[in-house]
C-alpha cells in the first residue's frame, strides 16, 4: 500500500471515528422534559421577512394557536424592503385575527440598510420582553413551541437555546433527499454543541436573551456578510458563555420550512450557507471547516482507489462501515423528532454526498448566489 493511499484510508478511518463521535453527542443531549408549571417568562418573537406574502399569514395563524396565553408573547414582524404585499398579509392577518402584531418597515430615507441582519436588529431594539425567539416568514409551527421554549428557559437556565428546523418534503425524489441531509445538519448543531465544538444552527428556529444580543453587540463584527445571523452570534456566545447554550430536543418545538423545488434554488441556497464559513474568525470554526473538507475530499479519493484491485476490498469495507455509521446517526436524530426517513434514498444520498461538498466547497469562493432577489458575490 502506498503512502498516499494509507493517508486517503487513515483520514477516513478519522472520518468514522468523527461519526460515532456525533452518534454520541446527539445520544448525550437530553430530550425535553414534560412541562412544569406557567412561569412569568415572556417572549418577543421576531420574524424577519422579505417578500413572505404567500407563507406569512400562515405562520401568523400558527402563532395565534399558541397553546400559551397571547399575553405571555408579542410578535414583531420585521420587513425587509418587502417588493411584494407582504406588509398587506400581516395587516390581514392582524385584521382577521384580532391579534397584535408589531410591523417595523426599513425606511431608506432614515439611512435604513437592507438585509436580514438588520431587519433582526431593528426589531430587537423594540422588543418589550427579555426572551427573543426568531424565525422565519415561511415556516410553520405546532401549537406548543412556545410552551416548549417556556419550559426549557426553566429547566436550564440557558441563555440561547438552539431549536430544531425540519423540510416539510414532498413526493419529489429531490425534496426528500434535501430532508435527510436537512435533518442530518440539524443533528450536527446538536451533537456538536454537546461535544464542546459547535458548529452550526438554523435562524430559523432560535431563540436567546435579549440582554444576550446587546451584550454580544449583535451582528456589529459581521453586518456586512448577507447570511450568517444563526452561526456568527452562536459563535460568540459560546465563547462568551459555553455552559449557557443548549438545544432544545422536542418535537413540539420544530419549526418547518419547504425544500427548495428546482436544483438551481437548492444550489444557490447552499453556496449561500457555504459562503459563511470562509467569514469566521472562530478557530475552533475554521479548524471544524478544514477538517470536513479533508475528510471528504478523502473518500472522493478512496471511492477512486476502488479500481486499485489489491484493496478494493478492504475499501468496499470502509465504505460500507461509513454508510452504516451515518445512517444510525440520521436515522437516531429523525426517530427523536419523530420524523421518518426512506431507507434507499437515504443510502444514495450518503454515497453522493463527498462529491457534493467538494463542489459546494470549491462553489462557496468562486460562485455568485441569489438570496430573496438580491445578487451576492
Amino acid at each position: 500500500m502506498n503512502i498516499l493511499i494509507m493517508v486517503v484510508w487513515g483520514v477516513c478511518l478519522g472520518y468514522l471515528c468523527y461519526q460515532i463521535l456525533l452518534i454520541t453527542g446527539w445520544a448525550m443531549t437530553p430530550p425535553a422534559q414534560a412541562l412544569g408549571g406557567t412561569s412569568d417568562i415572556r417572549f418577543t418573537v421576531i420574524i424577519p421577512v422579505r417578500n413572505e406574502a404567500g407563507h406569512i399569514y400562515n405562520l401568523l395563524e400558527d402563532l395565534y394557536n399558541q397553546s400559551i396565553d397571547r399575553s405571555r408573547f408579542e410578535v414583531i414582524v420585521s420587513d425587509d424592503f418587502s417588493e411584494d404585499d407582504t406588509v398587506g398579509e400581516v395587516m390581514r392577518a392582524r385584521a382577521v385575527l384580532g391579534m397584535e402584531i408589531t410591523v417595523i418597515q426599513g425606511d431608506q430615507q432614515a439611512d435604513d440598510k437592507p438585509g436580514k441582519k438588520y431587519a433582526i436588529t431593528r426589531a430587537i431594539a423594540k422588543a418589550a420582553h427579555m426572551h427573543i425567539v426568531c424565525t422565519d416568514g415561511d415556516c410553520r409551527v405546532g401549537p406548543g413551541w412556545l410552551a416548549q421554549y417556556e419550559a426549557h428557559y426553566q429547566q436550564t437556565g440557558s441563555k440561547m437555546v438552539l431549536g430544531p428546523v425540519v423540510f416539510n418534503a414532498g413526493g419529489s425524489l429531490f425534496e426528500r433527499l434535501q430532508k435527510v441531509e436537512f435533518s442530518a445538519l440539524i443533528g450536527l448543531g446538536a451533537s456538536s454543541l454537546r461535544l464542546k465544538m459547535p458548529t452550526t444552527c438554523n435562524g430559523a428556529n432560535l431563540s436567546y436573551e435579549k440582554s444576550l444580543f446587546e451584550e454580544l453587540d449583535g451582528y456589529a463584527d459581521n453586518v456586512k456578510v448577507p447570511s450568517g445571523d444563526d452561526e456568527f452570534l452562536l459563535q460568540k456566545a459560546y465563547d462568551r458563555y459555553p455552559d449557557k447554550i443548549s438545544f432544545l430536543k422536542a418535537a413540539e418545538a420544530i419549526s418547518y420550512t419547504s425544500p427548495k423545488r428546482t436544483m438551481k434554488e437548492f444550489v444557490n441556497q447552499r453556496i449561500r450557507w457555504s459562503a459563511k464559513w470562509r467569514f469566521h474568525t472562530s478557530s475552533r470554526m475554521r479548524l471544524w471547516g478544514t477538517t470536513m473538507f479533508l475528510f471528504y475530499l478523502g473518500w472522493v479519493m478512496l471511492t477512486f482507489s476502488l479500481f486499485n484491485d489489491p484493496y478494493r476490498d478492504l475499501f468496499i469495507s470502509t465504505i460500507v462501515v461509513k454508510l452504516i455509521l451515518e445512517y444510525v446517526n440520521i436515522y437516531r436524530i429523525n426517530s427523536d423528532l419523530r420524523e421518518e426517513i426512506p431507507l434507499l434514498i437515504t443510502i444514495f444520498l450518503l454515497l453522493i454526498y463527498p462529491f457534493y461538498i467538494i463542489f459546494l466547497f470549491v462553489s462557496s469562493f468562486v460562485g455568485r448566489y441569489r438570496w430573496k432577489d438580491r445578487m451576492y458575490l
